[in-house]
Protein backbone atom coordinates (compact mmCIF):
# COMPACT_ATOMS: atom_id res chain seq x y z
CA UNK A 1 0.00 0.00 0.00
CA UNK A 2 1.46 3.25 -1.35
CA UNK A 3 1.28 5.94 1.60
CA UNK A 4 0.74 9.76 0.88
CA UNK A 5 3.11 12.40 1.37
CA UNK A 6 0.78 14.15 3.50
CA UNK A 7 0.26 11.58 5.77
CA UNK A 8 4.02 10.96 6.00
CA UNK A 9 4.51 14.67 6.90
CA UNK A 10 1.97 14.56 9.60
CA UNK A 11 3.08 11.37 11.05
CA UNK A 12 6.37 12.67 11.08
CA UNK A 13 5.37 16.42 12.70
CA UNK A 14 3.22 14.25 15.19
CA UNK A 15 6.20 12.49 16.42
CA UNK A 16 8.67 15.41 16.22
CA UNK A 17 6.27 18.23 17.72
CA UNK A 18 6.00 16.53 20.77
CA UNK A 19 9.22 15.70 21.33
CA UNK A 20 10.30 18.94 21.10
CA UNK A 21 7.79 20.14 23.93
CA UNK A 22 9.38 17.84 26.20
CA UNK A 23 13.20 18.84 25.39
CA UNK A 24 12.24 22.41 25.94
CA UNK A 25 11.14 21.50 29.65
CA UNK A 26 14.38 19.37 30.10
CA UNK A 27 16.74 22.18 29.24
CA UNK A 28 14.96 24.70 30.94
CA UNK A 29 16.73 22.87 33.85
CA UNK A 30 20.06 23.81 32.42
CA UNK A 31 21.09 27.52 33.36
CA UNK A 32 23.69 27.39 30.94
CA UNK A 33 22.12 26.89 27.90
CA UNK A 34 23.59 24.33 25.53
CA UNK A 35 24.52 25.19 21.72
CA UNK A 36 21.10 24.66 19.62
CA UNK A 37 22.83 23.03 16.70
CA UNK A 38 24.65 20.39 19.14
CA UNK A 39 21.54 19.95 20.78
CA UNK A 40 19.52 19.51 17.37
CA UNK A 41 22.59 17.52 16.22
CA UNK A 42 22.11 15.11 18.83
CA UNK A 43 18.22 15.17 18.72
CA UNK A 44 18.59 14.02 14.76
CA UNK A 45 21.67 11.15 16.06
CA UNK A 46 19.01 9.80 18.20
CA UNK A 47 16.35 9.89 14.95
CA UNK A 48 18.72 7.98 12.86
CA UNK A 49 19.64 5.29 15.57
CA UNK A 50 15.77 3.99 14.81
CA UNK A 51 16.22 1.93 11.51
CA UNK A 52 19.45 0.73 13.07
CA UNK A 53 17.77 -0.25 15.66
CA UNK A 54 15.05 -2.14 13.82
CA UNK A 55 17.23 -3.71 11.93
CA UNK A 56 19.34 -5.51 14.72
CA UNK A 57 15.88 -6.14 16.47
CA UNK A 58 14.89 -7.78 13.58
CA UNK A 59 18.00 -10.28 13.64
CA UNK A 60 17.16 -10.95 17.19
CA UNK A 61 13.68 -11.65 16.21
CA UNK A 62 14.87 -14.85 13.98
CA UNK A 63 17.12 -16.32 16.19
CA UNK A 64 14.83 -15.41 19.63
CA UNK A 65 10.56 -15.76 19.87
CA UNK A 66 9.42 -12.08 20.00
CA UNK A 67 7.49 -11.06 23.35
CA UNK A 68 9.58 -13.23 25.54
CA UNK A 69 11.71 -11.85 28.26
CA UNK A 70 15.03 -12.55 26.93
CA UNK A 71 13.81 -10.81 23.21
CA UNK A 72 12.81 -7.82 25.62
CA UNK A 73 16.19 -7.93 26.98
CA UNK A 74 18.25 -7.44 23.82
CA UNK A 75 16.09 -4.70 21.99
CA UNK A 76 16.43 -3.19 25.44
CA UNK A 77 20.06 -3.37 24.83
CA UNK A 78 20.26 -2.06 21.59
CA UNK A 79 18.24 0.77 22.00
CA UNK A 80 19.64 1.91 25.15
CA UNK A 81 22.87 1.21 23.55
CA UNK A 82 22.46 2.98 20.24
CA UNK A 83 20.63 6.29 22.65
CA UNK A 84 23.81 6.30 24.59
CA UNK A 85 26.01 6.55 21.02
CA UNK A 86 23.92 9.51 19.86
CA UNK A 87 24.76 11.49 23.04
CA UNK A 88 28.31 10.51 23.27
CA UNK A 89 29.65 10.83 19.72
CA UNK A 90 28.22 14.11 18.68
CA UNK A 91 28.12 15.94 22.23
CA UNK A 92 29.85 13.82 25.45
CA UNK A 93 32.92 13.51 24.45
CA UNK A 94 33.35 17.34 23.43
CA UNK A 95 34.26 20.46 25.10
CA UNK A 96 30.67 21.69 25.58
CA UNK A 97 30.10 18.30 27.84
CA UNK A 98 31.43 20.64 30.55
CA UNK A 99 29.13 20.03 33.84
CA UNK A 100 27.30 17.09 34.95
CA UNK A 101 24.20 18.01 34.03
CA UNK A 102 24.81 18.16 30.76
CA UNK A 103 25.27 14.26 31.07
CA UNK A 104 21.90 14.15 31.67
CA UNK A 105 20.33 16.85 29.31
CA UNK A 106 22.41 15.08 26.09
CA UNK A 107 21.54 11.49 26.96
CA UNK A 108 17.58 13.06 27.26
CA UNK A 109 17.85 14.78 24.25
CA UNK A 110 19.57 11.57 22.49
CA UNK A 111 16.12 9.81 23.46
CA UNK A 112 13.63 12.17 22.22
CA UNK A 113 14.82 12.10 18.96
CA UNK A 114 14.85 8.49 19.38
CA UNK A 115 11.03 8.46 20.26
CA UNK A 116 10.04 10.86 17.92
CA UNK A 117 10.99 8.99 15.07
CA UNK A 118 9.77 5.68 16.49
CA UNK A 119 6.66 7.65 17.65
CA UNK A 120 5.61 8.66 13.85
CA UNK A 121 6.55 5.25 12.47
CA UNK A 122 3.86 4.23 15.08
CA UNK A 123 1.44 6.55 13.55
CA UNK A 124 1.80 5.92 10.28
CA UNK A 125 -0.57 2.61 9.93
CA UNK A 126 -3.66 4.17 11.50
CA UNK A 127 -3.22 7.23 9.76
CA UNK A 128 -2.38 5.37 6.69
CA UNK A 129 -5.70 3.59 7.46
CA UNK A 130 -7.54 6.74 7.36
CA UNK A 131 -8.31 6.38 10.68
CA UNK A 132 -7.83 9.47 12.73
CA UNK A 133 -8.98 8.28 16.78
CA UNK A 134 -6.87 5.32 16.55
CA UNK A 135 -4.04 7.72 15.35
CA UNK A 136 -4.80 10.16 18.14
CA UNK A 137 -4.83 7.34 20.71
CA UNK A 138 -1.68 6.11 19.47
CA UNK A 139 0.00 9.51 20.04
CA UNK A 140 -0.99 9.94 23.02
CA UNK A 141 -0.24 6.13 24.28
CA UNK A 142 3.49 6.90 23.17
CA UNK A 143 3.67 10.37 24.57
CA UNK A 144 2.92 9.41 28.08
CA UNK A 145 4.09 6.39 28.11
CA UNK A 146 7.06 5.32 25.42
CA UNK A 147 8.59 8.91 25.25
CA UNK A 148 8.96 8.70 29.03
CA UNK A 149 10.35 5.32 29.08
CA UNK A 150 13.10 6.40 26.82
CA UNK A 151 13.64 9.60 28.92
CA UNK A 152 13.82 7.53 32.13
CA UNK A 153 16.03 5.10 30.99
CA UNK A 154 18.69 7.62 29.42
CA UNK A 155 18.09 9.93 31.96
CA UNK A 156 19.28 7.14 34.16
CA UNK A 157 22.54 6.90 32.57
CA UNK A 158 23.23 10.55 32.10
CA UNK A 159 22.71 10.45 36.18
CA UNK A 160 24.89 7.55 36.56
CA UNK A 161 27.57 9.66 34.67
CA UNK A 162 26.51 12.97 36.28
CA UNK A 163 27.45 11.38 39.63
CA UNK A 164 31.18 10.70 38.99
CA UNK A 165 31.57 13.64 36.87
CA UNK A 166 34.74 15.15 38.83
CA UNK A 167 36.07 11.92 39.61
CA UNK A 168 38.61 8.98 38.03
CA UNK A 169 38.09 7.20 34.74
CA UNK A 170 37.56 3.67 36.31
CA UNK A 171 34.39 5.49 38.62
CA UNK A 172 33.00 6.87 35.36
CA UNK A 173 33.00 3.59 33.54
CA UNK A 174 32.01 1.88 36.38
CA UNK A 175 28.97 4.72 36.65
CA UNK A 176 28.25 3.87 33.13
CA UNK A 177 27.95 0.15 33.00
CA UNK A 178 25.70 0.73 36.06
CA UNK A 179 23.53 2.93 34.39
CA UNK A 180 23.35 1.06 31.01
CA UNK A 181 22.31 -2.13 33.29
CA UNK A 182 19.64 0.10 34.82
CA UNK A 183 18.26 1.42 32.11
CA UNK A 184 18.28 -2.10 30.11
CA UNK A 185 16.37 -3.86 32.85
CA UNK A 186 13.66 -1.05 33.11
CA UNK A 187 13.26 -0.49 29.74
CA UNK A 188 12.68 -4.50 29.09
CA UNK A 189 10.56 -5.02 32.46
CA UNK A 190 8.36 -2.14 30.97
CA UNK A 191 7.85 -4.04 27.73
CA UNK A 192 7.31 -7.18 29.36
CA UNK A 193 4.97 -5.95 32.04
CA UNK A 194 2.62 -3.62 29.48
CA UNK A 195 2.08 -7.00 27.51
CA UNK A 196 0.80 -8.99 30.13
CA UNK A 197 -2.31 -6.85 31.53
CA UNK A 198 -4.16 -3.76 31.25
CA UNK A 199 -3.37 -4.36 34.95
CA UNK A 200 0.35 -4.51 33.83
CA UNK A 201 -0.16 -1.20 31.76
CA UNK A 202 -1.43 0.96 34.79
CA UNK A 203 1.22 -0.09 36.98
CA UNK A 204 4.16 0.54 34.31
CA UNK A 205 2.89 4.30 33.99
CA UNK A 206 2.76 4.65 36.86
CA UNK A 207 6.48 3.69 37.48
CA UNK A 208 7.63 5.63 34.31
CA UNK A 209 5.80 8.62 35.77
CA UNK A 210 7.43 8.08 39.74
CA UNK A 211 10.95 8.18 37.68
CA UNK A 212 10.19 10.88 35.72
CA UNK A 213 9.56 13.08 38.92
CA UNK A 214 12.82 11.11 40.50
CA UNK A 215 14.62 12.44 37.84
CA UNK A 216 13.80 16.00 38.22
CA UNK A 217 14.34 16.20 42.13
CA UNK A 218 17.78 14.44 41.27
CA UNK A 219 19.00 17.09 38.95
CA UNK A 220 18.28 19.83 41.65
CA UNK A 221 21.35 17.54 43.23
CA UNK A 222 22.94 17.26 40.58
CA UNK A 223 23.41 21.00 39.67
CA UNK A 224 25.05 21.00 43.06
CA UNK A 225 27.63 18.81 41.91
CA UNK A 226 30.97 20.95 42.33
CA UNK A 227 34.82 20.18 41.68
CA UNK A 228 36.25 20.00 44.79
CA UNK A 229 39.44 19.75 43.39
CA UNK A 230 39.07 23.46 42.43
CA UNK A 231 37.51 24.67 45.87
Amino acid sequence: MQISTNIIIIAILGGILPSFLWLKFWFKEDKHQEPRGLMLKVFVFGMLAVPVAILLEKGVSNIIPDYTFLSFLLWAIIEEGLKFASAYFPALRTRFADEPIDMVLYMITAALGFSALENSLFLLGPLSEGNLLKGLATLDFRFIGASLLHILTSGAVGICMAETFYRSNKAKWLAFFSGITIAVLLHALFNNFIIGSKFGVMISFGAVWIGIIAIILILEKIKKIKNIHKI
